[in-house]
């Protein structure tokens, strides 16, 4: 299935904040995600219409609605994944931690999404392509 995607204000604005070459990079892995939620895409845990696409230490936080993709947030997991990298070195927890971890990133993903989401309250979200324009993320 080919899914639209729209933006909205805050996720647009953290986009923008971004180095060219890794808003260029996201830009490309929504435009794959579109088709069929192709790539690093995981549902998160709880809700049923929550996801997430992991770009390097990237997370794109959005909702999918029905036919639409809506993106509500761009965020840097960086700290969490300094953590993880850390905590992999103690043998005998290794599995343990990165179970958790796992669970403790799509927990605070959630709720990032649903802050953005309630953030957005009344506002409309923005065409994908309006935004791709804007942010100079094609080819």
């Amino acid at each position: 299935m080919r899914y639209r995607i729209e933006i909205s204000e805050k996720a647009r604005e953290q986009l923008r904040a971004l180095p060219k070459d890794v808003r260029r990079n996201i830009g490309q892995r929504i435009e794959a995600m579109r088709d069929d939620l192709h790539g690093d895409v995981l549902k998160l845990k709880d809700k049923s219409n929550r996801y997430r696409l992991r770009v390097g230490s990237q997370r794109v936080l959005f909702v999918l609605a029905r036919d639409a993709i809506q993106v509500y947030a761009v965020k840097d997991r960086k700290k969490a994944m300094t953590e993880a990298a850390i905590l992999e070195k103690i043998e005998t927890l290794n599995q343990a931690v990165a179970r958790l971890q796992e669970r403790i990133e799509d927990l605070e993903d959630l709720r990032d999404l649903e802050e953005a989401i309630a953030e957005n309250a009344g506002k409309p979200l923005i065409p994908w392509e309006q935004v791709k324009a804007e942010l100079d993320l094609d080819k």
